[in-house]
């Protein structure tokens, strides 16, 4: 009861348009079912591809801050989510998140190439997620947040988390919308 109250509060405060994260609802795909997830995590969890680094700290510790965030906002059973893939891993599905991507930048094509151009915008920051099988994606979306210096801000963890639930939903397009189940919240709601 108490997460429910603590989801509604928190997507009441960013429906409200506070400078904090807002994230896009983006594309699922017909052959996404959160079944597909359960395999991932009983496949040893998740590969994430981070692609850039607007913040100030060492790549790897950003990397580290966003897949702990992952794991935290994570709907289903425990998973880990990690940068550097085991040589022995071999689930198809893993998650490529870039920041600022450059105007044109298909979600679609980071399944195939997670290197895709990026671009700065002042004074804000913008990501794009997807959630691939092999070279094809199940789900994508945006999200953004005023921009920040430091990865482990508040603001920055909530975006990582809504996209987080946006790229692995408890739903399918096919299921009704409205018993969707509500979002986590933010880091240690869990």
């Amino acid at each position: 009861m108490r997460k429910a109250i603590l989801a509604v509060a928190l997507f009441g405060t960013l429906a409200a348009g506070c400078s904090g994260p807002t994230t896009v609802s983006g594309v699922i795909d017909s052959a996404y079912t959160p079944e597909l997830i359960n395999y991932a995590a009983g496949s040893g969890g998740m590969p994430v591809t981070v692609v850039g680094n607007p913040f100030p700290v060492p790549k790897a510790e950003l990397d580290k801050i966003i897949t702990s965030t992952m794991e935290v906002s994570y709907f289903g059973q425990r998973m880990p989510f990690f940068t550097e893939r085991p040589p022995e891993f071999r689930s198809p599905y893993y998650i490529v998140l870039i920041f600022n991507p450059q105007l044109g930048v298909n979600n679609q094509a980071l399944c195939v190439n997670p290197n895709q151009p990026t671009a700065v915008e002042p004074g804000r920051l913008r990501m794009m997620g997807v959630l691939c099988s092999s070279d094809r994606r199940l789900t994508s979306t945006t999200g953004g947040v005023a921009a920040l210096d430091d990865p482990s801000a508040p603001a920055f963890r909530q975006l990582i988390a809504q996209m987080t639930y946006e790229l692995l939903p408890p739903y399918t397009e096919r299921n009704d919308r409205r018993v969707r189940a509500p979002f986590v919240g933010p880091i240690g709601f869990r």
